[in-house]
């Protein structure tokens, strides 16, 4: 068995830390796998996200495309305890999708993939 832990130090209180993202970076480290597609000049990848999601006190824990495959499925949660307005944006498909959240929500949303709002869906991925 492996124990690890990680002395986080800080100014101001324990939320300013974010101890929720220095948990996830230590136990749930990025994978980076070559995929192939666009390339720069000089044969570099082109820069971009696949996902990203604003703002810093929602992270995005699940990402896939759905049973159907008409659009993306996504998981997240509010960190801080306050009511958010999360911003997911697709540098690969060129779209931005936008809804509520409340603190500590834990949510999963359906994301069109030729438009429209996201769709609030429950643990079960069914339509609320």
């Amino acid at each position: 068995q492996t124990v690890r832990y990680r002395l986080l130090p800080h100014a101001g209180g324990w939320q300013e830390a974010s101890p929720d993202r220095a948990d996830m970076v230590l136990h749930e480290p990025l994978i980076a796998r070559h995929v192939p597609g666009q390339a720069t000049a000089d044969g570099a990848a082109a820069p971009g996200s696949l996902l990203r999601v604003e703002p810093a006190n929602v992270i995005l824990a699940v990402a896939k495309v759905a049973e159907d495959g008409e659009g993306l499925l996504v998981r997240g949660f509010e960190t801080a305890g306050r009511a958010t307005r999360v911003v997911v944006t697709s540098d690969a498909l060129g779209r931005s999708w936008e809804g509520e959240v409340r603190g500590h929500q834990v949510w999963t949303w359906l994301l069109p993939t030729d438009g429209g709002e996201p769709v609030s869906m429950n643990l079960l991925e069914e339509g609320t």
